[in-house]
């Protein structure tokens, strides 16, 4: 009774029976039984033995004894009656499971050859028991079929089995044995199944797989049925030829292997849901986007994954709307950006998947963080708009310089500086235009270009003049002070023209009697604006005041500048000598 109850929990259907009478009665009435396992004492006046006997006599059943423990004389009756051979009552219930299913494929082979025996029995007797005949019956079966002796030979074959193999039938029968036809890998393990079959068969397979080799030396894959032919110590074999089919095996094998590794080393999150929403496959990408945990994906339900992504869109209606719509109209596909609420942004691929009779499989969903991208994109936008803006201030400060330059030159004219010699006067007016260049290269030097650096433009505006009005026999010395202030673009060009001004007055007209002379310049912050003073060692003037109210195009220059920023201008004589111009900037110069 516990194993009726073990069986059925294995699937068996099983009726138990409690004499030998009745296990005869039953296997007469009930044609639904496929295997007898029976007790050496079922209880009754009939045993076990004797019970069988009669059951086997007039039924073809796969009959296992049940024994408590095998004793030789048991055994011997047990062997004279079945061939299926016996279990013990200490076999546990995987033991008998599994000798109960290879018992049941070899009553399964053991009817189909005797099937085939019985229709070829048939065949001989309506034939008038004709040998030859009952031969073409065999040899033209539409399976590849062979007999084998005890040694191996091939005494008879098909000619199924000679196209298999790539000879002519006359070349095989009683002159190959079966092992021309094996792989040597599988050659033992087949040497050993031959052996069994004829010295312990209950323990030999009916059906296995093994490689062929033809006559060409192509390498087959073939599922084997073997019996042995009763009364005799010969096998008979039937080949299938399932080469094609190991290769489709084998293709799907290696597109399920590539697909999956295309899963997951794609830069793409990917997820693949049936035509139900069911997720079928997705790749740890898909996770690690969207942050799921293994314990929702392994449940394998979209929804269940939908609910945990939902909160973290700026927009889960539309999102969830989008998803829904997509599974209502399969045809569709799709390419939308999904902003999340931690500022991600996510690409949006979808597409249907159909098979080649148009059937809907699924649906496919690509997912791929592009957040670093778009802020690229942002960056570059800015980028070019604030190119656009500069290059249109530059174009504006060019035109204000041409215009500076212009009314220099006509400032000047209007002073009769045009009687000057030429050279002279291209000079200056060289030193004006280089000057505004000095601005406009430290710009270009900058990384910033609204800043210019002071001391730079200072140092560099000053060696340059130097440079220029240096006459022979003297030696001027110029020491620039100036912090590090850093002037916007507005105020640098005029500030540089006013600097150049004063230091070419003081280089030109300072030192007229001496060979040595020196120039301090210096801008200063200080704590409500800027100082800039200009000093030199020179001559001065005897009445400074009269350079409040100039006549000259120098000062006059220098006053306009002064004026446009805003500047308060004093000029005087130090004690100790020279000229001393001071320009006090109570507004910004900075940007």
């Amino acid at each position: 009774m516990s194993w009726r109850k073990d069986l059925e929990n294995m699937g068996y259907a099983v009726i138990r029976v409690n004499s030998g009478e009745c296990a005869i009665e039953l296997a007469g009435k009930n044609r639904g039984i496929d295997l007898i396992l029976m007790d050496i004492e079922p209880g009754g006046n009939i045993n076990g033995v004797h019970a069988a006997e009669q059951i086997l006599q007039k039924h073809d059943l796969p009959l296992v004894f049940i024994l408590s423990s095998p004793e030789p004389e048991t055994l011997e009756k047990v062997e004279n009656i079945t061939s299926y051979g016996f279990v013990t009552s200490k076999s546990s219930m995987a033991e008998v499971n599994s000798y109960f299913k290879m018992v049941l494929r070899h009553f399964e082979t053991k009817k189909r050859m005797s099937k085939e025996l019985a229709e070829r029995e048939k065949a001989k007797k309506a034939l008038q028991e004709s040998e030859e005949k009952y031969r073409v019956a065999f040899k033209n079966t539409g399976t590849a079929m062979c007999i084998t002796e005890t040694d191996g030979t091939l005494s008879w074959v098909n000619a199924k089995f000679a196209d298999l193999a790539g000879y002519a039938i006359e070349e095989i029968e009683n002159k190959k044995t079966w092992m021309d036809f094996v792989f040597k890998e599988d050659l033992e393990r087949m040497r050993e199944q031959h052996e069994l079959w004829r010295q312990n068969k209950e323990e030999a397979l009916n059906e296995y797989e093994f490689s062929f080799i033809d006559r060409n030396h192509n390498i087959k894959d073939i599922h084997l049925y073997i019996d042995m032919i009763p009364g005799t110590d010969k096998s008979v074999a039937s080949l299938l030829d399932i080469t094609q089919r190991k290769k489709a095996e084998k293709e799907l094998l290696f597109q399920n292997v590539l697909m999956k590794t295309q899963l997951e080393v794609s830069l793409d999150g990917i997820l693949i849901v049936d035509e139900n929403g069911k997720i079928t496959s997705f790749n740890q990408r898909f996770a690690d986007i969207w942050e799921i945990p293994d314990s929702i994906m392994f449940l394998q339900s979209g929804e269940e994954a939908l609910e945990y992504v939902l909160p973290k869109l700026t927009n889960p209606g539309e999102f969830a709307q989008r998803i829904y719509d997509l599974y209502e109209n399969k045809q569709k596909k799709s390419y939308d950006e999904i902003a999340l609420t931690d500022g991600k942004v996510l690409d949006r691929y979808s597409s249907p998947m159909f098979g080649p009779n148009n059937e809907y499989y699924g649906r496919i969903w690509y997912y791929r963080d592009i957040t670093e991208r778009k802020r690229t994109e942002e960056a570059l936008k800015r980028s070019l708009k604030e190119k656009d803006v500069l290059l249109s201030e530059i174009h504006h400060r060019v035109k204000n310089n041409m215009a500076v330059i212009s009314s220099m030159i006509t400032l000047q004219s209007e002073f009769g500086d045009l009687k000057k010699g030429s050279d002279e006067l291209l000079g200056d007016l060289q030193t004006r235009i280089m000057s505004m260049s000095w601005v406009h290269e430290l710009v270009y030097e900058s990384s910033n270009f609204d800043q210019i650096p002071s001391e730079k433009l200072m140092k560099r505006l000053a060696d340059y003049l130097k440079n220029s009005y240096q006459i022979e026999g003297k030696e001027i010395s110029m020491q620039v002070h100036s912090e590090d202030i850093m002037l916007d673009m507005n105020n640098s060009v005029p500030l540089t023209l006013l600097v150049s001004e004063l230091l070419t007055n003081a280089l030109k007209h300072a030192f007229t009697d001496r060979r040595t002379g020196h120039i301090d310049l210096s801008l200063i912050s200080q704590e409500e604006g800027f100082l800039l003073v200009v000093q030199d060692d020179g001559v001065g003037v005897s009445d400074p005041d009269k350079l409040q109210f100039p006549e000259s195009f120098g000062y006059t220059i220098i006053h306009g500048l002064a004026g446009q920023l805003r500047a308060e201008l004093t000029i005087s004589s130090p004690p100790e000598g020279g000229l001393k111009v001071e320009a006090w900037f109570p507004e910004k110069l900075t940007s």
